[in-house]
């Protein structure tokens, strides 16, 4: 499968199970220290940018349940 028909699949799949990716801009350090201040990363993943994204979505996924 192409690069491009693997993308519209996962596309079509978040699509159907009522999913959206969102582009989000914001202040990196800000961020973090929210994140942290909050409980959902250690001190240590605060430079982290994927433990930072993935806790973003955890924040959002419970916000939205």
């Amino acid at each position: 499968m192409s690069a491009g028909a693997e993308r519209a699949r996962r596309f079509r799949q978040r699509e159907a199970e009522g999913l959206v990716v969102l582009p989000i801009e914001c202040d990196f350090a800000a961020l973090s220290y929210a994140l942290l201040q909050a409980g959902f990363i250690r001190e240590d993943q605060i430079d982290d940018r994927a433990a930072v994204a993935a806790a973003a979505g955890r924040v959002l996924r419970l916000l939205c349940a």
